[in-house]
């Protein structure tokens, strides 16, 4: 389970006040879903209840729906239209005589969701940028134009095929496969032009993902890492490592042991290789590689989420200043991370390589540094807390997250930031949150 707590995270968006502005919190997650929920519950009381109850409890739904979107800050029209309706269809059942035009509610109804969808379209206003303005805009547009055309198929559907039965199950069935398309496409997939790209340039670099089954990959990999912490180890004394060929051997027999559970990246500039990086994905027999290195034990983080290590990090001496070449770095495990839903972060890395990873808000942990028998050197035990990075807009607003955000993809950190807030909203135990996470991170290794 990831370590987020939706009642914390949405506590101040959830205050009812007087401002307007539109909330691109957490808050706005959930009341989509709560949409999506509310509709398919109103449409299905209507086999269950009769007629007077249903469009009781339809228009109590969306008064409170559209109760938590005005707490919220949300001035949305779908949902006031919708609870408008409801009230109007409930004093015309008590006010008149006759109820021959009740077989033609949801036509009523989806006919008004069509054109209020489609006159937002006209003036480029998807409905779902009420809920939140940013993210991605391909996304918004085609979910609205997704819902038109539901809604415009259940009105057609609802009136043609009165007084046959279908004519309430067919609209039902549009309904309910345009909320998993919904759900589709803003939690799994949408498209191949939005998947973590394993190949791309930033500026006159270019990064790619190394194919396992490639020997001339991996070589060109550990030659690059071997080459560039040779000139960090050969300055120790207590060096337990004689040459660089002997680095480099040690190194590819320690990753040998997590043979498919790692993804490794390399730096190119002119073709040639200038810097490296890779994760280790965390598996229940083997655990991490510095764990066992470094005497650790990441249990109790766990328990809060995914982790995974990166490592090998190495720039080329004439490219270490470069911030193209360490975001682009950053930019292929980052993405990773998220595209795996990863919580936590954990590196092993040299004293002088420490502030590069704290500048994107890895924090020390355990008892200082450790002494590392993979590369006889002095190591540091970083952690980065990224569920808290991808939740709170503030810890990605300044230094160098700020500079890769823009970097990512984005549909990939929108959907990270999504299933952050649903993991939290199912977490059985929703009193921990990310600031007990980090007082792990400072004493669970004391």
């Amino acid at each position: 389970m990831a370590s987020y707590d939706w009642i914390e995270i949405g506590k101040k968006n959830m205050t009812c006040t007087k401002r307007s502005e539109k909330s691109s919190g957490p808050i706005s997650v959930i009341l989509m879903l709560a949409n999506l929920l509310a509709m398919l519950v109103a449409i299905s009381m209507i086999y269950f209840l009769p007629i007077q109850v249903a469009l009781i409890v339809g228009a109590v739904l969306y008064g409170g729906l559209l109760l938590l979107e005005w707490c919220a800050g949300i001035r949305a029209p779908v949902v006031p239209l919708v609870f408008t309706i409801y009230l109007l269809l409930i004093i015309g059942y008590y006010t008149t005589d006759s109820n021959e035009w009740l077989p033609y509610t949801g036509t009523i109804f989806y006919a008004a969701l069509f054109t209020l969808l489609a006159v937002l379209l006209l003036f480029k206003k998807p409905f779902t940028l009420f809920y939140s303005e940013k993210g991605l805009m391909s996304l918004h547009y085609v979910t609205a134009w997704m819902w038109m055309v539901i809604y415009l198929m259940a009105a057609l559907a609802s009136f043609l095929l009165m007084p046959d039965i279908t004519f309430i199950y067919v609209p039902f069935l549009l309904l309910l496969v345009g909320t998993i398309a919904t759900l589709v496409i803003n939690f799994w997939y949408f498209g191949p032009f939005h998947t973590r790209k394993r190949d791309f340039t930033l500026n006159n670099f270019r990064f790619s993902e190394v194919d396992e089954e490639k020997k001339k990959e991996l070589e060109a990999f550990y030659t690059t890492v071997t080459t560039e912490f040779w000139t960090s180890i050969a300055k120790y004394p207590k060096r337990k490592v004689a040459s660089k060929d002997e680095l480099k051997h040690i190194l590819m027999v320690s990753d040998a042991k997590y043979q498919g559970h790692i993804t490794r990246f390399i730096a190119f500039f002119d073709k040639q290789p200038v810097g490296a990086i890779c994760c280790y994905h965390d598996t229940s027999k083997k655990g991490l590689p510095f764990e066992p290195e470094l005497n650790l034990d990441f249990d109790k983080l766990r328990r809060l989420g995914k982790v995974m290590e990166i490592g090998r990090f190495s720039i080329h001496g004439k490219h270490r200043l470069k911030q193209d070449v360490f975001l682009g770095l950053l930019k292929c495990v980052i993405e990773l991370a998220m595209e795996r839903d990863v919580a936590f972060l954990g590196n092993s890395t040299f004293t002088h390589m420490a502030s590069f990873y704290q500048k994107i808000g890895f924090v020390d942990v355990g008892s200082g540094l450790y002494f590392s028998q993979v590369y006889g050197a002095d190591s540091r035990p970083l952690v980065m807390n990224l569920s808290r990075t991808i939740v709170y807009e503030d810890e990605r607003s300044a230094g160098a997250v700020a500079r890769l955000v823009p970097l990512l993809n984005e549909f990939v950190a929108e959907r990270s930031y999504k299933r952050a807030i649903i993991r939290a909203l199912f977490r059985r135990r929703t009193s921990r949150s990310h600031e007990q996470a980090n007082e792990i991170l400072r004493k669970y290794f004391t």
